[in-house]
């Protein structure tokens, strides 16, 4: 609840309120992995690997048993932010070759600022060679959203080979207000999939994401934290 009212603050005021002391050298080093962040609030919070650990560790857990099952995963993670998914997500599967992260941060100054640089550099200090970055993010159609953002459907991005390639793709979407574009814009692309999972955010939007999961056949799986929920969807 801290988070959702700092998150309000923040955008109500349109102001970053930074921390002080040992949160101004901005690097930090966690049992997720090596960081470099803005100091302000809610990137310190999200930093901490607490923050959405039910969501990441089931996230982990999933994609685990489909390693186990022999099977290739490709992981999207769309609103990458600096980097906490990603990161974490790219050191517990570091040594594995059957899994693949892309990675969508446009580089906004929504939360944080440089999230797309913070992102690159915390990619490279973590020596992460499964993890490739797309400097956009997700969207219905290929255009500049309202905040100005770049955005472009998951299928121009995705590349054709990736297809047949993967058996499993494993989407984390997490975009605030865009949430139904962005579902919009991963929908031809999830098709081409024979097994999807979904880790989306929730809470923004409620009713409208429900009944796009639902429109689109999505089965629910389980709901750990009031931000996140997650869905499969298996294609013929």
């Amino acid at each position: 609840m801290a988070a959702e009212i700092i998150w309000f603050i923040n955008n109500l005021f349109k102001k970053k309120f930074k921390l002080s002391g040992i949160f101004e050298r901005g690097y930090f080093e966690t049992i997720n992995g090596k960081f470099y962040v803005t100091p302000d609030i809610i990137s310190i919070i999200t930093l901490s690997p607490a923050f959405e650990r039910l969501d990441s560790d089931e996230l982990i857990n999933l994609v685990q048993k489909k390693i186990n099952e022999s099977k290739f995963i490709l992981i999207v993670d769309i609103g990458a932010y600096f980097g906490d998914y990603t990161v974490k997500l790219g050191n517990r599967f570091k040594k594995d070759k059957k899994v693949k992260i892309y990675a969508f941060e446009p580089g906004t100054e929504y939360l944080s600022s440089p999230t797309l640089e913070q992102l690159k550099k915390n990619i490279k200090v973590n020596r992460l060679t499964n993890v490739k970055i797309f400097n956009f993010g997700i969207g219905s159609k290929k255009e500049k959203n309202k905040l100005g953002i770049s955005v472009r459907p998951l299928h121009l991005a995705v590349n054709k080979n990736d297809y047949f390639k993967y058996d499993v793709v494993f989407v984390k979407l997490d975009i605030d207000d865009y949430v139904i574009d962005g579902l919009f814009g991963i929908q031809k692309a999830v098709e081409n999939f024979k097994e999807v999972y979904l880790l989306v955010e929730d809470f923004v939007k409620p009713k409208e994401t429900l009944y796009f999961l639902e429109k689109h056949n999505y089965k629910f799986i389980t709901k750990l934290t009031p931000y996140n929920s997650f869905w499969v969807k298996h294609n013929e």
